[in-house]
């Protein structure tokens, strides 16, 4: 299963609980006002009366309590939570119809993608914004009553876990007499055209990234248009937006048959969710992409007819946005086939900044094999696009494992800069794509770095802002000629650094004087008072999970006998990666000591518990190390917890054949 599908399906399974649109939502709005208890409130404000069709209808609701009576809250999150449960909007148009629900029939057909709730509190004044469009399609022009319900409100304080949840409380706001005023071709024009500048513009990670403003600006318009620019964004950030789009109306058959004729002419290219929402519209539900199954399943079947489409358009040629869409579509699910091989080679340079973004991007969620063109048939690409004026860092770390001599050039140069252009910020760990980048290299010392490193040594040890980039620097590529540099101001300080520097500066003092750096790393293990950092509880394995060297043995066995169990575990993780099957039974003997010694400290003792029984774990499940029968049966003695006694049963009648 791609990335795509599992991603947006445990995203599907995580927002079920939302389906709390009941039947009671429904009720006539005198109904539920009649019944609400006096003295508590529900509000609704708009910033305005008069919208055009398809405007986004922000509502806030206020909830509050006059009373002495205690009630407690548990409520949406914002603006940002979407559809969410226990709230609804509802509208009566002159004639007395109700506005429709958008996603109505979707409801009650197929699972619920959408917001989550609140945090629970006490009820004092409280209040929130939300969309109403998400529970209202105004389809005509024309003035409505428009109210908020909610079934947010509960009465007593919070309950606890396991507690019998307490009766809701509905309430229903005043109505508000709104107008709907048509929606000229300039005007949606123009809301279009500003939604797609921001949608290309750089992203502003956050609750309120003007991206969502946007997607959800062009699902409420409910235009052809307007649908036809979201199929270009089914994969791009809050994508459910554009999902809603289309499954948020019955006539799914319409909307496949309209996005198949987009793919045919070449006004729309192939995309990972876009195959997923036709495969979804064609066959009609989302079960059948929530199971296994054979290749009968229809949405496959409609992925296949999609694919045949845009294989056309292929054959065909050009160079619209469409076709090379098509093309990289085709190869991510064939890359030998000739014919499409072939093509992206030749065409490799002319691949549009979207295609290059899905290959060579960090969207995790959407793009798995990032080694899609890291081939040397696409070095030309590759080798453009990891040039300084580009800065693309998967491009350089690309360049590194095919071609590590031009990529070195870069690295080099760009560490030798005042201003490098792959400069990570401060705090490059963990996973700063600039450092991985500059990294990258297969060398482990660069010499050529010494004297750059050195000034930035110099520089950083007095300002501190630039200090962690260089360490790792230093850590990874410098010679030991820079180590008189780097003890200079590290040399005991161990225990008072942050842990990302201190472990640099171990690996790299390890790497190039072993004994002193082995003492050095003895002592780190040791800064456990209350003014030091705290990164002895890791400090093993930060400095020797990828850099072992076997002197170390002795200290990380010693480890074993110290009184923090993090350290403990840590040690017993290098152990088993590195230590002979003898280990496995002092780890044994430390549990039957410690079984044999439990605190009387509560806390202690069930700390000391945990530990045991994570150790026992990892003895069972370590890959280098086969337990004696006589070992498993004083494990077994060791816990009673029923998986690991489970586990121990089936190893010793193993062990017994």
């Amino acid at each position: 299963m791609k990335v795509f599908q599992l991603s947006f399906f445990l995203f599907l399974a995580v927002a079920w609980n939302c389906l709390a649109q009941d039947k009671e939502s429904r009720r006539p709005w005198q109904e539920v006002r009649d019944q609400q208890p006096a003295g508590v409130h529900l509000t609704m404000t708009l910033p305005k009366t008069h919208y055009h069709m398809g405007e986004v209808i922000t509502a806030t609701l206020k909830f509050s309590n006059e009373t002495a009576v205690v009630y407690h809250l548990a409520g949406p999150s914002g603006g940002r939570s979407g559809r969410v449960q226990d709230v609804a909007f509802r509208a009566k148009a002159e004639d007395g119809s109700f506005v429709s629900d958008p996603l109505q029939w979707y409801l009650e057909n197929h699972f619920l993608m959408g917001g989550g709730g609140g945090t629970e509190k006490r009820l004092g004044d409280w209040g929130f914004s939300l969309a109403a469009n998400q529970w209202l399609q105004f389809e005509r022009p024309g003035t409505y009553q428009l109210y908020a319900w909610s079934s947010c409100l509960s009465a007593g304080e919070r309950y606890k876990p396991g507690e019998k949840p307490p009766a809701r409380v509905e309430l229903v706001s005043d109505p508000v007499t709104i107008t709907i005023e048509p929606l000229t071709a300039e005007e949606e024009k123009k809301i279009i055209d500003e939604a797609v500048q921001v949608l290309k513009g750089p992203r502003q990670p956050g609750r309120f990234d003007p991206a969502f403003d946007a997607m959800e600006r062009l699902r409420f318009l409910q235009t052809p248009a307007a649908g036809d620019v979201l199929l270009q964004y089914v994969d791009a950030s809050y994508s459910g937006e554009a999902w809603f789009a289309f499954l948020g109306r019955p006539n799914y058959a319409a909307s496949a048959a309209h996005i198949l004729a987009l793919v045919q002419e070449g006004h729309l290219g192939l995309s990972e969710g876009l195959l997923y929402l036709y495969g979804t519209l064609k066959s009609g539900s989302f079960r059948d992409l929530l199971v296994g199954g054979s290749g009968q399943r229809p949405d496959l079947a409609a992925r296949e007819e999609l694919y045949l489409a845009a294989r056309g358009v292929i054959e065909q040629g050009g160079s619209s946005s469409a076709f090379f869409a098509d093309l990289l579509a085709w190869y991510q699910r064939n890359p030998q086939d000739p014919q499409i091989r072939s093509l992206l080679i030749q065409r490799q340079l002319e691949l549009p900044q979207k295609q290059i973004d899905l290959v060579f991007g960090d969207d995790v969620w959407r793009m798995e094999d990032k080694g899609l063109l890291v081939e040397k048939d696409f070095l030309p690409l590759i080798r453009e696009l990891a040039k300084p004026e580009s800065h693309l860092p998967n491009a350089l770390e690309a360049l590194a494992k095919l071609a590590p001599e031009e990529a070195k050039r870069i690295v080099v140069e760009d560490v030798r800069l005042n201003r490098p252009v792959y400069q990570p910020p401060p705090n490059v760990y963990p996973g700063n794509r600039d450092f991985r980048a500059l990294a990258a290299l297969p060398d482990r010392e660069l010499p050529e770095l010494d004297a750059p490193l050195r000034e930035r040594l110099a520089r950083d040890s007095q300002n501190g802002p630039g200090l962690e980039a260089t360490m790792l620097l230093v850590d990874r590529y410098a010679t030991k000629a820079l180590l008189p540099d780097v003890l200079r101001f590290f040399q005991g300080r161990e225990g008072h650094w942050q842990c990302v520097l201190q472990a640099a500066v171990l690996r790299y003092w390890i790497r190039c004087d072993r004994v002193a750096g082995l003492e050095s790393l003895e002592r780190a293990l040791g800064k456990n008072g209350p003014d030091d950092t705290g990164c002895y509880r890791m400090v093993l394995t930060d400095v020797l999970e990828k850099n072992w060297v076997d002197d170390a043995m002795p200290l990380v066995l010693g480890a074993l006998n110290n009184d923090d169990p993090e350290v403990v575990r840590n040690a017993v993780k290098l152990l088993e990666a590195h230590a002979g099957p003898e280990t496995a039974e002092k780890i044994i003997a430390k549990i039957e000591a410690a079984a044999g010694d439990l605190p009387k400290d509560s806390k202690r003792r069930d700390q000391q518990l945990r530990l045991s029984r994570s150790l026992i774990r990892s003895l069972l499940e370590n890959k280098r190390w086969t337990l004696t029968h006589a070992q498993l049966e004083r494990l077994q003695k060791l816990t009673t917890e029923r998986m690991l006694q489970d586990q121990l049963k089936h190893m010793l009648e193993q062990s017994a054949k």
